[in-house]
């Protein structure tokens, strides 16, 4: 609702469009504040039609009332004649000025790491022989700028509480927006190659403290093979289990997004060169994921099995004991029990991701049929809405069901464990375990 989208398949934000809590209705900003002729521009009326919103939208923001509405708030908000048009020039030539200095200190920031050179030295002070090379190349820099050599004369070296751009913490804040930069740069171009192969290697650093080396290879687009340095991993271990969750950590940043497989699915759609069966079983696909219940089934189930998966690796462990594993069954039923009053949390996260933001039960139109004679006419679920039908028989049902058969196998373990609990506190009751005493 809150974005337009083109005929290009490009969506463009509804600036225009404002929702009200207090009364549950969208109004449009610049019709209720210069007296638009249709509902969305009456304060007391508002607009509420969810299911003819799209319909209702596109009418009004193509009507002349509207276009008249936008047109007038946009010469009003013109700073020329306006009472603050001195305030706004200040603004604008103060906001000039400092993305001056920023320019260049990006620029520095970018030759430095480029080259893989250091950017500190032993101490933070302009004019030093020993200030790093940050400090140096923007001094040099300042010797054939007129504008960098004001500044630094004017800003520079008065310590804490004068802003001027150029102390460590600004330089570390841009090294890491570029970094993430670049990561995402090449997660983009590995999501087109498709294929990739990684290069891991394990290399004490100076301080001697052994970190992994993590770099992939693939081939772009052009058809040119490159090699990208990821990251340096630290203290990691030498076990192959320990890199292999160390790698597959770091290799999350690579997993496809929900909108980017949806994104695909329209792409295959739209692509005249497939099959017919093809674009129709991208297009089921498609109507199944873009529902409410898939998008909240994505976000709790990605929170099951995460935890399940951390209380298996535990069980499979070669070293634990009976009675550990009790506990851990313990704690995971404790753990999903508790789910059951978080469906709020589920939801809320599910409307973020999801592009509809309705159930299908209210979506559709309910069906009515002639019962039989064994019949009863009262369902419990008729009376209820699609949000809480889906909660009752899906959400509380699937958590009830895990529930039960956790139990169930923590029952087994639980009958071993109250025979041959004593093997645990055999350390313990003896003061150390002497196979001569089992003799006795």
């Amino acid at each position: 609702m809150f974005e337009r989208k083109m005929l290009n398949r490009e969506k463009r934000p509804r600036k225009w469009l404002i929702y009200s809590p207090s009364t549950g209705k969208v109004f449009c900003g610049p019709c209720l504040l210069f007296g638009g002729g249709t509902n969305f521009g009456k304060q007391d009326v508002g607009f509420n039609d969810w299911k003819n919103a799209s319909i209702r939208l596109e009418s009004h923001e193509n009507s002349c009332e509207h276009k008249t509405c936008v047109l007038v708030l946009q010469r009003r908000s013109d700073s020329d004649g306006r009472i603050d048009h001195e305030l706004v020039a200040q603004y604008q030539e103060e906001l000039t000025y400092w993305r001056e200095v920023l320019k260049r200190v990006v620029a520095t920031v970018k030759s430095l790491a480029s080259r893989g050179l250091s950017f500190r030295g032993h101490e933070e002070k302009l004019g030093s022989l020993h200030n790093g090379n940050y400090l140096m190349t923007l001094e040099l820099i300042a010797e054939f700028d007129p504008f960098l050599s004001k500044h630094i004369a004017q800003y520079g070296g008065k310590g804490k509480g004068c802003t001027n751009y150029l102390s460590s913490t600004i330089c570390d804040e841009f090294i890491e927006l570029m970094a993430n930069k670049v990561l995402t740069q090449i997660k983009d171009e590995i999501k087109i190659s498709k294929y990739y192969s990684i290069i891991v290697d394990s290399t004490p650093d100076i301080s001697h403290i052994d970190q992994l080396t993590l770099v992939i290879r693939y081939v772009k687009a052009d058809g040119t093979p490159v090699e990208r340095f990821l990251k340096f991993i630290a203290n990691v271990g030498h076990k192959s289990q320990d890199m292999a969750d160390a790698i597959t950590k770091t290799f999350e940043i690579l997993k496809e997004s929900f909108s980017e497989i949806h994104d695909a699915l329209i792409a295959i759609e739209s692509n005249p060169a497939q099959k017919h069966s093809t674009v129709c079983e991208a297009k089921g696909i498609r109507l199944k994921l873009e529902r409410l219940e898939t998008a909240f089934m994505t976000v709790f189930w990605s929170f099951i099995l995460v935890h399940m998966n951390k209380t298996n690796k535990k069980l499979q462990s070669v070293d634990i004991d009976i009675c550990t594993v009790v506990q851990l069954y313990d704690s995971i039923i404790h753990l999903i029990s508790t789910e059951r009053g978080n469906f709020d949390k589920y939801e809320q996260q599910a409307l973020e991701l999801s592009l509809v933001k309705e159930y299908e039960k209210d979506t559709k139109r309910i069906r009515k049929r002639k019962l039989t004679a064994d019949e009863s006419a009262e369902d419990i679920t008729s009376s209820l809405s699609g949000r809480e039908t889906f909660r009752v028989t899906v959400y509380l049902g699937i958590i009830d069901q895990i529930v039960v058969e956790l139990v169930k196998r923590r029952k087994a373990y639980n009958n071993f464990c109250n025979k041959f609990s004593f093997l645990c506190n055999l350390t313990k009751e003896t003061g150390g375990f002497r196979p001569k005493v089992l003799q006795n």
